[in-house]
């Protein structure tokens, strides 16, 4: 079984790969997401857009790792719209968490088969 097959069917984190053309090349991308907010690689996987798709008071981050092994998160501060971070090394593991009292409430991670 592929692994973009198994973490389909991972349930609440499920991950989404798409593809999109451009110019005639292929650029892939994938997403992670937790409830209604999302986030998706951008720049050939370079950066992150993270997304509060609801009106509920809550902030959203995505937390992430890069292949150089460098660790990060970007909050999307206030309520609804998208934040993205800074260009950096590919992007090869992330996962979208909302604000709680106490722990933060994360989906799962979402990976890219490189």
């Amino acid at each position: 079984m592929s692994v973009v097959k198994r973490l389909l069917g991972a349930g609440a984190g499920a991950v989404a790969v798409s593809a999109v053309m451009f110019s005639g090349s292929q650029a892939w991308a994938y997403s992670a997401y937790s409830g209604d907010d999302y986030a998706i690689t951008v720049n050939r996987d370079r950066q992150v857009r993270v997304c509060d798709n609801t009106s509920n008071r809550k902030e959203v981050k995505v937390e992430y790792y890069r292949l150089s092994g460098a660790r990060g998160n970007k909050w999307n501060r206030g309520d609804r719209g998208c934040s993205e971070t800074g260009a950096g090394t590919a992007v090869r593991a992330m996962r979208v968490c909302e604000q709680a009292p106490g722990p933060d409430r994360c989906g799962e991670w979402a990976t890219k088969n490189r």
